[in-house]
């Protein structure tokens, strides 16, 4: 299997900023989670971070971080109020997104913002303009309904997918005028664009499930797509029949656990199409003898004792070595009639050809 990188791939700018900044605290609260990585967050934990859904659940007066996706008004004005202190790691692209929302609000323009109602970052440039609406695709568009309104402003997601971002906008600027500075960020955008030019056989976005920019890389891709957040996600894939892999990280997700997943993949036997277990063994793994069986799982694994001289196939999710060798050496054993053992020499016809009574009949020795 060729594994081949995507590039860019991993952390982009604003995701490094949020991080490094947080990586020099310990013991603090944080709004939601910083980023959308399991690794990243359980790294922050470690540092003794405590994650919380609201202000309320932080104590008056104690440091509190505001994540990467941004927060609305409502909530930095609860945290003076509260007198707490904050450390903003805001993405200066979210940032951007806030001001322009509130410019449009000010201006008395209906927002529309393009994206997912349910994520963070929705809900904080939400927040901002009081009232807002939400489309997440061209059918919800089309839906949209603003009694007595001619023309809008509209606003995105920073992780939504670039491409849906313009089929929404082709939709709202035939029903109404568009005031728009709708766009997915930089980074975003040429991660989605680098994943559409792949055409290998598979593509593999290593990030969290709950990472925005994860899920929209592997949405915008056009071959069999695989997503996992760690190391054991990655070693229980199943990449049955991909000669050609490619492989990518969302936006959030560290570069060392990229590095770390790539090596894995590249070092994976040709001819293993599924790895068994969660500790990275496979049947081919050194040390294990020839014929040796292993229970792992469900699944029973037959071990081989060369990579190179033995074939090894899928079947039901069982691995079978090949035994052709095995047989043409017991046929060129069999024919032979003068074979040498300890000084004795082998009877002809001690290898009858009738299966059954070779089973049955012992090894005959002159001498015995």
């Amino acid at each position: 299997m060729k594994v081949e990188i995507i590039e860019p791939h991993g952390l982009c700018a604003g995701v490094n900023a949020a991080v490094a900044k947080a990586l020099s605290l310990k013991n603090v609260y944080c709004l939601h989670e910083l980023v959308h990585n399991e690794i990243v967050v359980d790294e922050l934990k470690a540092l003794g971070y405590r994650f919380v859904d609201s202000l309320e659940e932080v104590p008056e007066g104690e440091r509190v971080v505001f994540s990467a996706h941004g927060v609305s008004p409502a909530v930095r004005r609860l945290a003076e109020k509260r007198s707490l202190k904050v450390v903003d790691t805001t993405c200066p692209f979210v940032a951007k997104v806030h001001r322009a929302a509130k410019a449009f609000a000010g201006k008395g323009l209906d927002v529309v913002v393009i994206g997912d109602g349910r994520h963070v970052e929705v809900k904080g440039i939400v927040g901002e303009v009081g009232k807002a609406s939400v489309v997440g695709s061209a059918e919800e568009a089309e839906k949209l309904h603003l009694p007595g309104k001619t023309e809008i402003a509209v606003v995105s997601q920073t992780t939504f997918d670039a491409g849906e971002v313009g089929r929404i906008l082709e939709v709202l600027r035939r029903r109404y005028r568009v005031v728009s500075t709708a766009e997915v960020c930089t980074a975003s955008k040429d991660r989605q664009e680098a994943v559409r030019r792949f055409d290998g056989d598979a593509l593999l976005v290593l990030g969290s499930a709950n990472s925005s920019n994860t899920r929209r890389l592997c949405e915008v891709a056009s071959c069999r797509t695989f997503r996992a957040g760690t190391m054991d996600e990655v070693r229980s894939l199943d990449l049955r029949g991909v000669e050609r892999l490619g492989v990518t990280s969302g936006a959030s997700t560290p570069e060392r656990f990229f590095d770390e997943a790539v090596k894995f993949l590249r070092n994976v036997p040709r001819h293993v199409a599924i790895i068994m277990d969660g500790n990275g063994r496979w049947a081919t793994e050194r040390g294990k003898k020839r014929g040796e069986e292993t229970r792992r799982g469900s699944r029973l694994v037959r071990g081989a004792r060369n990579p190179l001289s033995y074939r090894l196939r899928v079947f039901h999710g069982e691995l079978e070595a090949s035994a052709r060798r095995g047989r043409r050496a017991h046929e060129a054993f069999r024919q032979d009639a003068q074979i040498e053992n300890r000084g004795f020499r082998q009877k002809p016809g001690a290898f009858p050809d009738d299966r059954t009574a070779r089973r049955s009949q012992p090894f005959a020795f002159e001498g015995s």
